[in-house]
């Protein structure tokens, strides 16, 4: 146990050797994975020149930026090598193009990172068969999906090669993460 105002702990290395987070945002999810130990390497990848911009200096002010790197690109197409991933993860956008939003979210998030079609299912469309391109058999996919979407996120990733392992609850209960493998 540290006392306050002694330095932290530096990460350890992960088990996993190499994860990319597609959708990456400011890169919450993939430094916690490096923080936690969980991966060796993180590669962050974000659409939105601004959310790319701010995971940069979120690696940095974490001294992470030597074990993680952001690049600024469409998740789709990504030049990944297959044999070099062990994780994917990824929070695309999930909510249904017609769903209303409390205001703390429709006035603050871009619709970009929320709206997915019709039944929020699109990006997932998208993701899943360059996620089945790039991963090889011991890669494991982690999906963050919106309530009641198990069912059709499971089809999708059937579709492409993907194999239901399981899901994960939020503190109320409901379905908020799937995992797959190959």
């Amino acid at each position: 146990r540290g006392r306050a105002g002694q330095a932290r702990q530096p990460p350890r290395s992960g088990s996993v050797r190499l994860a990319a987070d597609f959708g990456a945002g400011c890169g919450i999810i993939g430094l916690a994975l490096l923080f936690q130990g969980i991966a060796s390497r993180v590669i962050f990848v974000e659409l939105q020149p601004t959310l790319a911009e701010l995971g940069v200096r979120n690696l940095a002010i974490n001294r992470l930026d030597r074990r993680g790197s952001v690049l600024h690109a469409d998740l789709r197409r990504t030049p990944l090598a297959k044999e070099s991933l062990g994780m994917i993860i990824s929070n695309p956008p999930y909510i249904a193009e017609n769903a209303a939003l409390p205001p703390e979210v429709s006035e603050y998030d871009p619709a970009i990172a929320l709206f997915a079609g019709q039944d929020g299912g699109d990006a997932y469309r998208a993701l899943l068969p360059h996620c089945a391109r790039i991963s090889h058999e011991k890669t494991q996919l982690f999906l963050e999906i919106g309530e009641g979407q198990d069912a059709i996120v499971k089809n999708i990733a059937q579709k492409d090669g993907w194999q239901f392992s399981k899901s994960y609850k939020d503190l109320a209960g409901i379905t908020r993460c799937l995992r797959f493998t190959r």
